[in-house]
């Protein structure tokens, strides 16, 4: 799924999401799965799928279109702060990647896409 277009605008505040729950599996022996993140440079924005952990909503929300237009747009997707763990696989080493700014589809989605020209 590549995102070209979207359109954001604020909506009126509404109950706030203390936390969402997250289906990734990792290192630390539960049933989930390993998602992928994947570079995307058609993408305008970030879009974070299953792979993400939920941090905080922005209070925006964006009406998101494909790369074609007979394809309908989704609308009130919000836009949400969320992080995600890689692990180098060189050295082991494990990063949080923070992305302040993204489309969050969260579990309805099972890879994420990262856009390599926004910053994170």
């Amino acid at each position: 799924m590549a995102i070209i277009s979207s359109s954001r605008h604020s909506q009126p505040p509404k109950k706030r999401i203390k936390s969402m729950a997250s289906t990734i599996g990792g290192d630390d022996g539960d049933d989930g799965f390993m998602a992928k993140c994947e570079l995307d440079s058609r993408a305008d924005t970030i879009v974070l799928g299953a792979n993400f952990r939920f941090i905080s909503d922005t209070g925006q929300v964006c009406s998101v279109s494909g790369f074609h237009d007979s394809f309908n747009s989704i609308d009130d997707v919000p836009v949400a702060r969320a992080a995600t763990k890689w692990i180098c696989p060189n050295t082991g080493q494990t990063y949080i990647l923070y992305v302040n700014q993204g489309l969050w589809f969260g579990p309805s989605m099972d890879h994420s896409l990262i856009n390599p020209n926004q910053r994170i």
